[in-house]
């Protein structure tokens, strides 16, 4: 009997995105009605969804390595911050 092919991750929805992305507008401009006057492309977006997609694959594969490294299997919030840490504090090569 033939195995099925393994699950694909569902994909992020590019509303939350796109929402995410005017609320950032929002806050910069100050302003409710100034900031409608600006939009988000659907490119935009999907390019947002994308980088965070791989932002939290990495942060997902820093975040083991720590956990491994101390003897554990379950990442924890601490985990996180640290892995986040690596990226944007000290970086990643």
């Amino acid at each position: 009997m033939a195995e099925k092919p393994a699950a694909r991750p569902r994909e992020l929805p590019l509303e939350p995105i796109h929402r995410l992305l005017k609320a950032g507008i929002e806050e910069f401009v100050g302003d409710p009605k100034k900031a409608a006057e600006y939009r988000v492309g659907r490119d935009a977006a999907e390019r947002c969804r994308d980088i965070v997609v791989r932002l939290v694959k990495l942060i997902g594969k820093l975040a083991i390595s720590i956990v491994t490294s101390e003897g554990r299997k379950t990442i924890k919030d601490r985990d996180v911050d640290r892995a986040f840490s690596q990226i944007f504090v000290k970086g990643v090569s």
